[in-house]
Formats: structure tokens, C-alpha cells, sequence
């Protein structure tokens, strides 16, 4: 049912985007990658990972994902994301897809 309400709403509904950034303990860096790289492996209703990163620089890795619900962001946020042993912080930023049309925007800019 869900997937005849998203076509019958003034057209297809997009998703939540979502950027997790991840600070580690120093001495888990290494174990916090490994435990990454399976993050796509183990699904959650509703969540699409479309990455997940280790990073240099303010932020250990990163995980970028969307979801259908704010709901089930938190949820896996804390169940998948923050559980990870050696994480100490996260930082999660909510994005909405830029229009492919922009108005004023000159056509070599599209």
C-alpha cells in the first residue's frame, strides 16, 4: 500500500537525505572502518545506505543514507550508527535533492 500512496500524492515523494558524521575514539579508528564497510550489509525499514566512508580531518568516517521517515533515521542512527563500539560523537545533517531546475539559473548552469 505504501507504494500506491507515494505514486498517488501529486507524483513520486523523496525520501529523507542524510549525512552522519562520525568522530572515533583514536585507538578504534580501525575498528570503527571495519564496522562501516558491513553498514550496507545490514539493512533497516526503510533505510537506503548509499555510503559509508572513512574520512581525514575533523570527522573519522561518514555515512550517507536516506530513509522514509525522520523516525526510522533515528532509529537507525542509534541502532546501526551510534551502537558501533569507539564511536564518541556523531553529527547528522538533513538534506532535501536540488530541483534540476533552478529559476534565474542560466541555461549552461543546468
Amino acid at each position: 500500500m505504501y507504494e500506491v500512496v507515494k505514486e498517488s500524492l501529486r507524483g513520486p515523494l523523496v525520501k529523507f537525505g542524510y549525512v552522519c558524521l562520525i568522530k572515533a575514539e583514536p585507538s578504534e579508528i580501525n575498528s570503527v572502518a571495519s564496522e562501516l564497510k558491513g553498514i550496507e550489509k545490514r539493512p533497516s525499514t526503510g533505510i537506503e545506505v548509499l555510503g559509508a566512508w572513512s574520512t581525514f580531518g575533523a570527522h573519522d568516517g561518514v555515512v550517507i543514507f536516506t530513509s522514509d521517515t525522520p523516525q526510522q533515521a533515528m532509529e537507525f542512527l542509534t541502532r546501526k550508527v551510534s551502537s558501533i563500539s569507539g564511536i564518541r560523537a556523531t553529527e547528522t545533517l538533513q538534506g532535501s535533492p536540488l530541483p534540476s531546475y533552478t529559476p534565474g539559473a542560466s541555461s549552461e548552469s543546468r
